[in-house]
């Protein structure tokens, strides 16, 4: 049985954030732990690397567009490539904000935050990006994180990161509209 068109290039596209993670893994001890999060230094470093990496199609490599019906909500990058245009949204664990949460006796909250972005890209979409493919990428550390974002997807990778004592989980999940 073949894949759908839309989830082969999905798998190219994750493949390339894939990349990218082991290009960076010596950073990750460092940087999870910045006051408000990672995520800002991740979005640059992605678009660094995807930008100096011939990759296949020549795909135009955009941040922060503003593809939601309110337009001071942006997608995190959309990738265009001839007449399709991938939603991507990121979220990175912040293990700062984690540890400041004290996980020892509340819930954790990652997940929510995936969730929210998930229903954003289904549900606020412009018409005109509606019918585009979107992608939910989300990197944790903490087996809190882990635990549940395995109830939003089972498309999970492992990487080990630092110097090999410490793990970065992937998940991604394709997310379509609500119709």
């Amino acid at each position: 049985m073949s894949m759908p068109a839309e989830q082969l290039q999905f798998k190219s596209i994750i493949g390339w954030i894939q990349g990218w993670l082991v290009s960076k893994k010596s950073c990750f001890p460092e940087v999870v732990w910045r006051k408000g999060g990672w995520e800002g230094w991740a979005h640059t470093e992605i678009e660094m690397y995807l930008n100096k990496h011939a990759l296949p199609g020549s795909p135009a490599i955009q941040c922060e567009q503003p593809i939601f019906n309110d337009n001071q909500k942006a997608v995190d990058f959309l990738i265009v490539r001839s007449a399709t245009k991938f939603c991507i949204e990121f979220k990175c664990e912040s293990l700062f904000h984690s540890a400041a949460q004290g996980r020892v006796h509340s819930d954790h909250t990652f997940y929510k935050e995936v969730q929210e972005d998930m229903q954003k890209l289904r549900t606020e979409r412009k018409d005109e990006y509606v019918k585009q493919p979107a992608l939910i990428i989300a990197f944790c550390f903490s087996d809190e994180a882990c635990v549940q974002m395995k109830m939003i997807s089972d498309d999970h990778e492992e990487f080990p990161v630092g110097d090999g004592t410490w793990k970065i989980h992937m998940f991604t999940k394709v997310v379509t509209p609500d119709w």
